[in-house]
């Protein structure tokens, strides 16, 4: 009897974990148009969580720390968003706000490029009458090649 109940718990653990992996692959996030490159990476690897879930109806600058970042990302987590603005104050303490107007479902990703500079602090300015979800990822710096950024 007791052998029966761990090879059903272990069949249905089995199903979804493997449940699970196809739902990632599917995920919007792969069907960017980076395609196999690097940049396709899901945001578990060469990504990593800046903020926790935010709610569109609140606004509040996330610290950063000083990290050096290639790349910002803000990424819907539940229901649609559109993010008009999202403003990265560097080490430096300049400030540059990059217009984005993009609108994104659960799942998709906005990217804008940072190329390896140092990040205080990130804010995303979004339309609070979407009402959606977001989360605020980063991915780690080196500098790239390249002129001067502001």
């Amino acid at each position: 009897m007791r052998s029966a109940l761990l090879i059903t718990l272990a069949l249905v653990g089995s199903v979804s974990v493997a449940d699970a992996q196809s739902r990632w692959t599917n995920d919007s996030y792969n069907e960017a148009p980076y395609g196999d490159s690097r940049w396709s990476q899901p945001p578990g690897g060469r990504w990593f969580s800046v903020s926790g879930i935010m709610d569109t109806r609140r606004t509040r600058p996330i610290p950063v720390n000083n990290q050096s970042l290639n790349q910002i990302g803000v990424r819907a987590t539940h229901g649609v968003i559109l993010i008009r603005r999202i403003t990265v104050e560097f080490a430096n303490r300049n400030v540059v706000d990059y217009e984005v107007n993009a609108r994104l479902r659960p799942g998709q990703v906005k990217t804008i490029d940072v190329r390896g500079r140092r990040v205080r602090r990130i804010q995303v300015m979004a339309d609070p009458r979407w009402g959606g979800t977001y989360q605020i990822l980063a991915s780690p710096g080196y500098r790239r090649p390249g002129p001067p950024i502001g």
